[in-house]
């Protein structure tokens, strides 16, 4: 959606570069770096007054001790992105 936002804009040329451009940074994911800087404070909030409401310190657990492997969740994302690039 973001790339078609992008094309609309400048081209579908100019915005090709762009994501190329983009993925050649290899730059943290900017949801994923707030997902778990604010996980962290409810946390520590959680810690300190232990007055947060339950579905926030679920949250916050699901994303600071994740139980499904990382390693695993990106070798699927890897293998339906080359199933779906190659067929």
């Amino acid at each position: 959606m973001r790339y078609q936002a992008i094309a609309g804009c400048v081209g579908d040329d100019w915005a090709h570069g762009f994501r190329q451009w983009e993925q050649a940074l290899d730059l943290p994911d900017p949801e994923a770096v707030l997902a778990k800087h604010t996980a962290q404070r409810i946390e520590e909030a959680e810690r300190s007054r232990g007055k947060v409401p339950a579905g926030l310190a679920r949250e916050a657990k699901r994303i600071l001790h994740p139980t499904v492997d990382p390693v695993r969740q990106l070798e699927s994302k890897v293998r339906f992105a080359v199933s779906a690039t190659f067929g």
